[in-house]
């Protein structure tokens, strides 16, 4: 939700605009007279797993047992009964198993981090290890340690963000935000830059968590947090820019383990790439910005394009043909109006899925930026078991691309028809709007009432416009987005602007529940007035 405050009295001195959530005070993302402020999300591993041992009403740890502590929890049931339940921790956290399948999973079957972690053991992060060996007896659980569950003072380093009035101020009500971590920017009417990275970030012990890890052995307690002014912060860079898109924010000699989660980079590289043409062609404005935010270039389109350019099509249809043509004519952006677009996207699916339906494990597909980086590298091995898939009848590299080249014709001509020219990736890549109260009811009269769209819409996976869409599903459309969008001119407030996903109104007949979706899918941002005179003036608007 978009708001703007004004200061009504020294009890509520709020000067500041931005967005934040229902029933949250304060502003979470932008700015006040002074300074403004985003975030991105930092991706730090903050939860672990911990099989624990548990006999009876004790738990095991270092050879001794412990009581679990216990409490009663009572949930609200509007219309029904109140439901009371029982809640069993051990220091680590809550008992979790029995809650979802998959904790209950890891209690029946577990796999623990061996003693010295994972990587001290020499073993690849994803390796498994059987349990310890100094495991004593009992029946398996598994608590969660979650830096959320421990009380914060998040909500007060919100208030203090909105009354900051420097980097410094702005630093110190970083050091508050506890949860979730983010990626915390900053700039001022002065023309000062700054970055940090906040948060309750732990420090782990004999293993860095990738496995559930055994909670009979403290050893594998966390140790504390990391300091706060050993987190990592950026003030006034040579580079003049700071760019943070979920990518790794420390190198390899950091000397504590925040994430193996990061987004590989392609967005940040991309942003970067662009910043650094727009600075050497003269002073970077805010419409600049605006068009880098809203750039499409498809991660994995470089590489598609130089995999088929040698590529012996005289086995493939004329059609097929012209669609290779057009995927090498081909700029690379995901443009909803683009029909190579659309060619590219659907190509890359079966591509990806042919090469991961060969190699005879189950390969994540989740991030679709790490299997562009697989992709890339392949390429320069043509004799990788990577390029057979013998169901498919691809046995070379050449031969699988060539079948993914029909296979994706074949999809899209069954689609959106049998002409290249008529496709459109927009249409494919649409987004839904669904209610989360009745959005999803199964009755349909009901979710046609509360749900809106499809709206067509450019990007995609690891793009900087990034509307992600998920490459084990049947089809491609939308599924992850920014929410909303700003670009802030600390110049003079008023020429800022902004966008919001939906509306200013969760009731699905009002005026304003869905009047800024069709602006925020074609890119458009709305003015974003700040001075009184001039939210006076476009009061009449609204």
């Amino acid at each position: 939700m978009q708001l703007r405050c004004a200061t009504v009295s020294d009890a509520c001195p709020f000067d500041v605009a931005g967005f934040s959530f229902s029933g949250l005070p304060g502003i979470v993302i932008g700015h006040n007279d002074q300074v403004a402020w985003g975030f991105t999300n930092l991706t730090t591993d903050v939860a672990d797993l911990y099989v624990e041992r548990i006999d009876g009403d004790q738990y095991w740890q270092d050879g001794k047992k412990l009581p679990l502590t216990t409490r009663s929890e009572t949930l609200k049931v509007a219309g029904g009964e109140d439901v009371t339940f029982e809640v069993r921790s051990t220091e680590h956290g809550p008992i979790v198993s029995g809650l979802t399948d998959d904790f209950t999973s890891i209690a029946k079957d577990p796999k623990v981090a061996a003693v010295g972690g994972a990587a001290e053991a020499g073993r690849s992060p994803g390796d498994t290890a059987g349990l310890d060996t100094l495991a004593p007896s009992g029946e398996f659980a598994v608590s969660l340690r979650w830096t959320a569950l421990d009380p914060g003072s998040t909500a007060q380093a919100i208030f203090d963000l909105n009354l900051a009035h420097d980097f410094q101020d702005f630093r110190t009500a970083a050091s508050k935000f506890d949860v979730p971590a983010q990626n915390l920017i900053y700039a001022d009417t002065s023309g000062n830059i700054g970055y940090q990275a906040p948060g309750r970030l732990p420090i782990r012990g004999a293993s860095d968590g990738w496995l559930p890890q055994p909670g009979w052995n403290s050893a594998y307690d966390w140790q504390g947090y990391i300091p706060f002014e050993q987190l990592p912060t950026s003030y006034n860079p040579e580079s003049g820019y700071i760019v943070t898109a979920n990518n790794a924010i420390v190198t390899d000699d950091y000397p504590y383990f925040l994430s193996r989660d990061w987004d590989y980079g392609y967005r940040a590289a991309r942003i970067v790439e662009l910043l650094k043409q727009k600075m050497s062609a003269g002073k970077v404005t805010a419409a600049d910005l605006h068009a880098i935010q809203m750039d499409n270039q498809m991660p994995a389109a470089a590489s598609l394009k130089r995999a088929y350019a040698h590529l012996d099509t005289t086995g493939l249809s004329p059609e097929v043909r012209d669609a290779l043509t057009g995927l090498a004519d081909w700029n690379g952006q995901n443009d909803a109006d683009s029909a190579q677009a659309a060619y590219a996207n659907v190509l890359w699916k079966h591509i990806v899925s042919l090469m991961t339906g060969g190699v005879g494990v189950a390969v994540p597909l989740d991030d679709q930026s790490r299997f562009a980086l697989v992709f890339e590298q392949q390429l320069e091995h043509p004799d990788s078991a990577w390029w057979r898939n013998e169901q498919a009848g691809a046995r070379s590299q050449p031969e699988l691309l060539t079948v993914a080249a029909q296979q994706a014709y074949d999809e899209l001509s069954k689609a959106q028809g049998t002409d290249p020219a008529k496709w459109n990736w927009g249409e494919l890549h649409a987004i839904t709007l669904r209610n989360g109260s009745f959005g999803e009811s199964g009755i349909a009269p009901i979710e046609w009432l509360f749900n809106r769209g499809p709206y067509p819409v450019g990007g995609g996976s690891g793009v900087v416009n990034a509307t992600g869409w998920v490459l084990g599903d049947s089809g491609y459309a939308t599924e992850t987005v920014p929410s909303m969008r700003m670009v802030i001119d600390t110049n003079d407030w008023d020429k800022s602007n902004w966008i919001h996903l939906t509306g200013a109104s969760g009731h699905a007949f009002h005026p304003h529940y869905t009047d800024q979706t069709e602006d925020w899918a074609t890119g458009t941002q709305r003015p974003w007035v700040f001075s009184p005179e001039a939210v006076t003036a476009a009061g009449g608007r609204a």
